[in-house]
Parts: structure tokens; C-alpha cells; sequence
């Protein structure tokens, strides 16, 4: 069924116009819940609605509708709308503030409103989920303060270092056990010597070559090469008196006694005594009771890290090879005491160190680098160990137990839950920073938006309000942020004072929207937001709009009013549908002076027990007077007089001539009943001239239609009719009533 430019649809209460309202705004919507809220109770068919656009055909099924249109245009006006936008029973609600808002901001100042929406749904869903983040981080991050627990970096060594504190706090509680146990012993080892080679290669050029020579022969002699030397010499200092301290014979004058005392002289037996010294602290500095203690002390230090380790942070000294020190140790004193052995035996003697020796050297030195580093690690250590018993307090362990949960509490950071949760506050924070920006921004625009279109707006509404005579006006209409999004508020003025619109909870008592409306009003008030609205819409020129009974409690010249607006909307917008149960408003609507192809009338025919079809409608036909139809009829019949029955035509003559006498002469003919007594008044009376001009064509049609009324002629269904007699009595009757064209 196709719709005009204006489209006028009749339907009786429950023929569906709220409905097909409905199918429109889901339509426009693109929700589904408005048609199958409306679905036929008791009916097990899945909706499907059909409707051609000028763009092409869309389709509704499955809940759905396809294609999507892209260029619909609705604006409807009907309970829903008011409900939705206006007021609800007699209040105005928070959610029709905000609906009202939109109303009242148009496209372009909704789509800032939506936008400032969707930001504002946004920062909540972020807020939620930074809620939920910032709880799991607070139940791991302790007394770390949120951003410094984010702000944590990953530390690969974390699990090392809470070791290490922890034994350092235990360490702390138990300090005066501690206090009472040393600490690590450095490892003391014999320097290189620095003087063997010359020792070894020192000479005595005061004595004789002669007496060496003779003391070496006679030390040959007598196999006493090993320790001849060192016999003689210890002999030779018993000689007082020249005397042999052996056999007592006197020696005096002997030429081997001279040479003894020329080779075994002063410096001879302080080089000796040297040699002794330098052997005795060789073997006494390497001796193996040296390299036992040794050996003890860094047993002992592998002992004393375990413990200490427990407590401080410290590193075991080494690694250290005990079997490779007593070696190196034992290789080196021996070939140090060989040297030196062969140098007593010929203390005159230059002794070569063999390459023995000082490979032997190069390993001992190699090892007093080893060993200075252990020291190394053990006087760290050590340190560590006297810091940690200097510190060692209830204080102290208190620091240190807060050290090692914020150690914890950083390990905690990287786990994944924590990690995760970490992650998602951070993104939303700064999802939501941004979002907060732009929200202030939508803001600004809308705002600078709402203070140019407000006071148009106000004084369109007032305009209508003005035209429709509702004797109220509105004022101080504005967007307000109250709540999460923008809503509207207005005052009503009534009688030059300001009453506030209210809300649900006014108490009863004070002026508001509920008590000084009358229904007509609010529904007067909510017309003119609606068209207000059209007004305000620049793209209102492609609208479809949309009138579901528009009249709503409105009284005779509201009516008349509303008629003539929604004449002047048709002019602005691309289509009017008028939906209507008041056949008078929908014919007033129709008689307006509008083009006859820009006009079609509808209705909403019932078939069958609960169906409804949309069907043509003769709204000329349907709407129209008694005497019109009358009058009508006599019409057809004077031009056309075999397509009518003549005797139907004879029953409108009387009614007719009848219905125009009382309009000419209603004072005079109110109380008078049927055509002759009317016409014997007017013959009385001789007023009106109109009527007094025409009596004789009314006696005449009087008589002639007596003969077909069964009061007067008992014979009237049988009596003959004379068409052409019949047409020039309804000739005289309508140049009579001026009903005859011209």
C-alpha cells in the first residue's frame, strides 16, 4: 500500500496504529524490541514486515532487518515519544531529562551527547577495570605505595637477594650466638725470599787460597766432605793452648792448624752463622707444621662460611686446593734447603740455583697470588661479618626484616597474576586519562553548542506554545551535568511566576509540572517540543513525520491549531503520516487546501477475529453529512438520472429542502415539524424573504413527494415515477438550496 506526501490513516482503538508506529521506530532504531513487543498475543508466527522505500525494498525477518537502510528519516510523534522524551503520568522523570536533552540539542548536538556518552560508558568500564586491578596489586604491594610498586623494575637476582636477607635477618636474631664466633682467617704464607741467590753466591776474599786448598785436602782426606767444615770449625774453637783438645799433645807450630785458623776466621763464621740462620727460617717457615696450620685455618674458613653465610651476604674465599698448596709448599722448602745445604758444605763457595728451584719458585709465587686473593675474600668478608655484628639490634633486624619484604613484595610485582593485573591498570589508567581529555573536550564543544541553540530552541518552543493559546510559556531552559551524562531542565511560567518542572519526589503540596498542567496542556506542551524539534532539524527537509492522534486532550481550538501545524510541516518535511481514531479530524485534515495527487486516506480495516489489513478508504464518503449525502446524491441524479434509483432520489427531497428551511429560519422553525407546516409558518410569518421568494417550488415539491409517502398515499410503492419529472423537481430543489453548480 503506498503512502503521498500527506498520508492520513484511520483505525479504530486496537486496529493496530500503535503498532505500526512501532514498526516505524524499530525501523528507525534498527531495535527489534519494538516489533516484537507487539507481536499478536498467541501467536506462534515469527514477525515479518515488508516496506518499499524510495531507495528500495527492506525487509524485516529473523529478528532482523536487511538491508540495513542507511537514509531513514523518522521522527514520530506519539505516546512513546512523549513518554520517552517529555513526562511519563504526570512527572518528569531523571531518564526523560535526559531523553529531553537530545530533543532539544538536534542531530548534530545529539551526536556530541552520544559521543559524551560512549566517553563517559567508557571511563566507566576502565574505572571498573582499574578497580579490579588496583585491588589485586594493593593485596600484594603491601606498604609499597601503588606507584612505586608499578614503577618496580625486574631484578634477574631477586630470588638470590631474598635468600640472602633472609639469612641476614635470622643471622640478626640470633646475634649473640654470633658475637661469640670468629670470623675467616687469612692465609699468612712465606714471602719469596729476596735474598738467596746472593747469600748463596757470597765469598770471603780474605782468606788463602793455600789454606783453603790444605783444609779442603785434609777435609778429603778424611771423607769428611758432607760436614768436614763445620767439624773443624767447632773443633777449632775448643784449641785454647795450643794443645789438641782430643789427645793433649801440643799442636803449636803445625802448619794445619796455621790454615784452619786462616779459613775459619771472623767472617768466615759470620757467613755461616748467616747460612744457618737463612736455613733455619726456611725450614721453620715451610716447615710441615706450618703448612698443617694452614691447611687448618682454610678448612676452618669453609667451615666459617657456611656458618656466617647463613647470616651475611658473603662469598666462600677461593677455590683453594689444600693438596696443591702442601705440595707446592714442600717442593719449594726442599729445593730452597738443598741450596742452602750445599752452600754450608762449601760456604766459600758460589752455588748455582738449578732449574729446580726455580720452577719450583715460579709455582710458589704462582700460589702467594692465589692466596692473596682468598685474603682478598676473606678480609671482604671479615668486614661484611663486623658490619653485620656492629649493626646487630632490635632496630637493625627491624630494618632488615623491612628490606626483606620489600624484597618479597618486589618479587611478587613480576608474578604473572600480578604482572597481569599490572599491566591492565596501567593501560586503562592511561586509557582512561585520554578519555577523560576527550571527555572534557566533547564537553567544551557541546557546551558552546548548547549556548547557541538553547535560546532559538526556548523561543520555537514558546512559539508554538503561543500559537496553540496554552497560556503558559517556558523559560531558563538548559543542559545540566548533574549526573554521568547531560540532561535537560526548563521552568514552566505560568501567570508571570516561575514554577520548577519538579521531579518524582515534589511534595504535592508545592507548584510543579504534576499540578499546574492539565492534561491538554502537557500534551499541548509536548506537540510543541516535537515540532519544535522538526523546526530545529537542518536536514528536516528529507523527514518523514510521524503524528499518532496528536490531539490528545486538546479542546476544539487546539484541535483546529494542531490541523494547521501539521499543514505547515508537510511544507518543510518530505512526508506527513497522520494516524487518527476521530474521523472529523482526519476529514479536517483532508478538506485543507492541498493538492489533490499530494493526498491519500487509509485505513485500518479489522479481518477477521483479530487481524487487521490496510486498505483505501473513502474518507469523502465516510465523513460526510446526512445532508451532504443528500444533497449528493440529488446531485448525481439530476445529471445522471438512469444510473440511480428514482425512489431513493425522491426520499432525499424532503430532508433536504427541510434541513435548509431550519438554516434560514432556525428562531422560527426550531420547534416546527415536516415540510408542510414548515412552509404554512413561512407563509404566516412572510420572513425570511429567501424563503417567502421560493414558497411556491416548496409547495409544489411538498405535493409531489406526498404522493410517494405511505402516510399520505396508501398506494405510494406502486405509484409511477416519472424520471424526467422526478429530475425537474430535484432541479427546483437545488437552485433552491444553491447546491445547483453553476
Amino acid at each position: 500500500m503506498s503512502f503521498r506526501k500527506f498520508t492520513l490513516i484511520f483505525g479504530e482503538n486496537g486496529r493496530g496504529k500503535t503498532t505500526l508506529c512501532a514498526i516505524l521506530r524499530s525501523l528507525q532504531t534498527k531495535h527489534s524490541a519494538f516489533i516484537h513487543g507487539r507481536r499478536t498475543l498467541g501467536s506462534s508466527q515469527h514477525p515479518q514486515v515488508t516496506i518499499a522505500l524510495t531507495s528500495g525494498q527492506v525487509i524485516f525477518q529473523n529478528g532482523a532487518w536487511s538491508p540495513v537502510p542507511s537514509d531513514i528519516n523518522l521522527r514520530i510523534f506519539d505516546a512513546h515519544y512523549i513518554a520517552e522524551n517529555i513526562y511519563s503520568g504526570d512527572v518528569i522523570s531523571s531518564d526523560q531529562r535526559r531523553n529531553l536533552c537530545r530533543v532539544i540539542l538536534g542531530q548534530q548536538g545529539v551526536t556530541l551527547a552520544n559521543r559524551y556518552d560512549e566517553i563517559d560508558k567508557e571511563i566507566g568500564e576502565l574505572n571498573a577495570t582499574i578497580r579490579v586491578a588496583r585491588g589485586i596489586i594493593t593485596s600484594y604491594a603491601g606498604s609499597v605505595a601503588l606507584e612505586k610498586f608499578l614503577a618496580l623494575p625486574p631484578d634477574p637476582d631477586i630470588d638470590a637477594q631474598i635468600e640472602a636477607k633472609t639469612i641476614q635477618v635470622q643471622g640478626l636474631k640470633e646475634t649473640d650466638q654470633l658475637k661469640s664466633r670468629a670470623g675467616l682467617t687469612t692465609l699468612e704464607l712465606p714471602p719469596l725470599p729476596a735474598h738467596l741467590e746472593s747469600v748463596l753466591s757470597r765469598t770471603l776474599e780474605d782468606v788463602s787460597r793455600d789454606a783453603e786448598h790444605l783444609v779442603r785436602a785434609h777435609i778429603t782426606s778424611h771423607s769428611m766432605a758432607a760436614h768436614g767444615q763445620e767439624w773443624i770449625a767447632t773443633g777449632l774453637s775448643h784449641v785454647g793452648d795450643e794443645t789438641c783438645p782430643f789427645c793433649g799433645q801440643s799442636i803449636s807450630g803445625l802448619d794445619l792448624i796455621t790454615a784452619y785458623r786462616a779459613f775459619f776466621n771472623e767472617g768466615y763464621r759470620k757467613l755461616r752463622s748467616e747460612l744457618i740462620r737463612y736455613r733455619t727460617n726456611a725450614a721453620r717457615l715451610f716447615s710441615d707444621e706450618r703448612i698443617e696450620l694452614l691447611r687448618t685455618h682454610a678448612t676452618g674458613n669453609l667451615t666459617g662460611v657456611d656458618l656466617w653465610g647463613r647470616y651475611v651476604a658473603i662469598s666462600k674465599p677461593g677455590p683453594l686446593d689444600l693438596d696443591q698448596l702442601t705440595s707446592v709448599m714442600t717442593a719449594f722448602r726442599g729445593e730452597m734447603l738443598v741450596a742452602l745445604d750445599r752452600k754450608l758444605a762449601s760456604p766459600l763457595d758460589t752455588i748455582e740455583l738449578p732449574p729446580t728451584y726455580r720452577a719450583a719458585r715460579d709455582r710458589y709465587a704462582v700460589l702467594l697470588q692465589t692466596i692473596g686473593a682468598y685474603n682478598q675474600q676473606a678480609t671482604t668478608a671479615n668486614s661484611a661479618i663486623e658490619s653485620f655484628e656492629t649493626k646487630a639490634n632490635p632496630a637493625r633486624t627491624q630494618i632488615v626484616e623491612g628490606e626483606l619484604s620489600l624484597l618479597r613484595i618486589r618479587r611478587k610485582r613480576f608474578e604473572p597474576a600480578v604482572q597481569t593485573a599490572c599491566e591492565q591498570f596501567k593501560t586503562a589508567s592511561v586509557a582512561k586519562a585520554k578519555a577523560e581529555e576527550e571527555k572534557r573536550k566533547v564537553r567544551d564543544q557541546l557546551d558552546r553548542y548548547v549556548e547557541s541553540v538553547l535560546v532559538r530552541y526556548q523561543t520555537s518552543i514558546n512559539r508554538y506554545l503561543k500559537h496553540f493559546a496554552a497560556g503558559f510559556h517556558i523559560d531558563r531552559v538548559k543542559v545540566e551535568y548533574s549526573g554521568r551524562v547531560p540532561n535537560s531542565t526548563f521552568c514552566i511560567v505560568i501567570n508571570d511566576t516561575a514554577v520548577e518542572v519538579g521531579r518524582e519526589d515534589t511534595r504535592l503540596d508545592l507548584p510543579s509540572f504534576r499540578n499546574t498542567l492539565s492534561a491538554g496542556d502537557r500534551s499541548t506542551l509536548a506537540l510543541a517540543f516535537f515540532l519544535a524539534q522538526l523546526n530545529e532539524d537542518p536536514d528536516r527537509s528529507r523527514c518523514v513525520a510521524i503524528f499518532d492522534d496528536p490531539f490528545s486532550s486538546q479542546d476544539q481550538f487546539r484541535r483546529t491549531c494542531t490541523i494547521g501545524e501539521i499543514q505547515r510541516c508537510g511544507e518543510q518535511v518530505a512526508q506527513v503520516v497522520v494516524l487518527s481514531h476521530d474521523l472529523r479530524f482526519l476529514k479536517a485534515i483532508w478538506d485543507l487546501p492541498l493538492p489533490t495527487s499530494d493526498r491519500k486516506a487509509l485505513w485500518l480495516i479489522p479481518s477477521g477475529k483479530s487481524d487487521t489489513e490496510i486498505g483505501e478508504w473513502d474518507i469523502a464518503g465516510d465523513t460526510e453529512s446526512e445532508d451532504a449525502a443528500d444533497r449528493r446524491v440529488l446531485l448525481e441524479f439530476y445529471h445522471h438520472p438512469g444510473a440511480t434509483n428514482p425512489r431513493d432520489v425522491i426520499k432525499k427531497l424532503r430532508p433536504v429542502a427541510e434541513t435548509h428551511m431550519r438554516r434560514l429560519a432556525h428562531g422560527r422553525l426550531a420547534v416546527v415539524r415536516g415540510l408542510g407546516d414548515m412552509i404554512q409558518r413561512i407563509r404566516s410569518d412572510q420572513r425570511p424573504e429567501s424563503l417567502v421568494d421560493s414558497l411556491a417550488d416548496l409547495t409544489d415539491i411538498n405535493t409531489y413527494t406526498r404522493r410517494y409517502m405511505h402516510g399520505e398515499n396508501p398506494n405510494a410503492a406502486s405509484e409511477p415515477v416519472s424520471r424526467r419529472e422526478l429530475q425537474g423537481f430535484v432541479l427546483k430543489l437545488l437552485e433552491i438550496v444553491g447546491a445547483m453548480p453553476g
